[in-house]
Formats: C-alpha cells, sequence, structure tokens
C-alpha cells in the first residue's frame, strides 16, 4: 500500500478533530452573541427605570424604597452578566485556539500527504521511463540482431 495511502486515516482524522473544532467555535461564539445582548438588553432596563424613578414625583417612601431595591436586584444582575460575558470571552478564545492548532495541524498533515503523492507520482513516472527505454532497448537489439 502506498504511503499517501497509509497516511490518509491520520488526515482524516485530523479533519474530523477540526471539524469538531470549529463547531464548539461556534457554539462559544453563539453564546458570546447572547450574553452581549442580555448585557445590553439588561442595561437599557436599568436606564429607563432608574429614568421613571427620577421623573416620578410624590412618591410614597415605600414605593421608592421598592424601586431602589428593583434597581439594586437590577445592578447585581448586570454585575453577574459581565462576569459570565467575561467566562465566555475567555471561552471562545480557547475554541479559537483550539481550532487554530486544529486547522494548522490538518494543513500540516495535508502538505506532508501532498510530498508523499508527488514522491509516488515522480516515483511512477521514473519507472514508466524506465519500462519504455527498455522496451526501446530491446526492439533495437532485436533489430540489430537480424542484421
Amino acid at each position: 500500500m502506498k504511503r499517501s495511502r497509509r497516511f490518509q486515516p491520520v488526515v482524516d482524522d485530523a479533519l474530523r478533530r477540526e471539524e469538531a473544532a470549529a463547531r464548539r467555535l461556534g457554539d462559544a461564539r453563539r453564546q458570546l452573541r447572547e450574553a452581549e445582548l442580555q448585557l445590553q438588553q439588561l442595561e437599557a432596563y436599568r436606564s429607563e427605570y432608574a429614568r421613571r424613578l427620577a421623573e416620578t414625583g410624590g412618591m410614597g417612601s415605600r414605593q421608592l424604597q421598592d424601586y431602589r431595591c428593583f434597581l439594586e436586584r437590577l445592578n447585581r444582575a448586570i454585575v453577574q452578566q459581565r462576569e459570565r460575558l467575561q467566562q465566555l470571552i475567555e471561552q471562545e478564545r480557547q475554541c479559537r485556539d483550539e481550532w487554530q492548532a486544529r486547522y494548522a495541524r490538518r494543513q500540516a498533515l495535508g502538505k506532508v500527504q501532498a510530498g508523499y503523492l508527488r514522491e509516488e507520482r515522480r516515483a511512477e513516472a521514473r519507472r514508466e521511463q524506465k519500462q519504455l527505454d527498455e522496451h526501446a532497448l530491446a526492439a533495437a537489439r532485436r533489430r540489430t540482431d537480424r542484421s
């Protein structure tokens, strides 16, 4: 069996690993976008809620306290979402690094296999040329033997 053919399962495995890493990277990026959107929504909601609190006049102390408690809960949720966002940024970076490494490995293995194929083609061309030369030499000998 030719070297390039024996090497094919290694290339196939590298491709499968690269594709799996690409899927994980896609998932990480989707989660990151969703978390960014959630943070934007929370911040927009907090701004709107704070604006309404500032515009509201003649509010009782109980209602004012409820508004402030709710704003504090929103602030905590925003802090937690920012922490989650940082975790997802790190996860996306790790997935991207893994995919880049898998991609580079597959590319390198592909180049190795391409080298094997080139060498096999050159060897085959040399064999064919040798056969043609031998055939031509044998034909020439037959012609000279007849003379």
